[in-house]
């Protein structure tokens, strides 16, 4: 979209600017030297010299002011759409990711518990026995793993009981 932009104000402008006459200094000759000013003007580098050599310098002017609102509103407006994509692919990935920190932090802990504390949790129900896979040698690969009961937080607010306090000790 930018490119049909950029042709399409280059053509413009270069239609409006008049050849130099012969021996002058003018760096304007046409479409190429158009095209190049006005993807210096939208990086802000360009000048507003190449309007010396316009036959219309009004008319030249509107166009190129034009342009620059036109062209810094279509990259705003691209940029801001490549970030809107940007975030609808990391929350789809979300869970994804949640459920893989989850993990990761409940080895971590099966990892940090002490070894007293480990199997007296084994004896108890926190640990659950889960056979993973097979083994090389063809035997069920069982292993210990820690259970974690999901909480619905939606409802965990509502069993609650609240106390009030009074300021004056009543």
């Amino acid at each position: 979209v930018y490119a049909v932009f950029i042709v399409g104000f280059a053509a413009a402008l270069a239609s409006l600017i008049e050849e130099c006459p012969p021996g002058s200094d003018c760096p304007y000759d046409g479409f190429s030297s158009a095209i190049l000013e006005l993807f210096k003007l939208t990086i802000g580098l360009g000048d507003l010299g190449i309007q010396k050599y316009s036959r219309f310098p009004f008319f030249f002017h509107t166009l190129l002011v034009l342009y620059v609102i036109l062209t810094f509103v279509l990259l705003l407006n691209m940029l801001i759409a490549l970030m809107g994509e940007t975030v609808t692919k990391i929350s789809n990935e979300s869970e994804k990711i949640w459920k893989l920190q989850r993990a990761e932090t409940t080895l971590q802990f099966e990892r940090t518990l002490p070894k007293w504390l480990r199997t007296r949790c084994k004896n108890g129900h926190s640990f659950t026995e889960v056979t993973v896979g097979v083994t090389p040698d063809g035997r069920e690969d069982k292993r210990c793993c820690l259970r974690l009961n999901e909480v619905n937080w939606n409802e965990w607010g509502t069993r609650i009981e609240t106390s009030t306090e009074s300021i004056d000790g009543q």
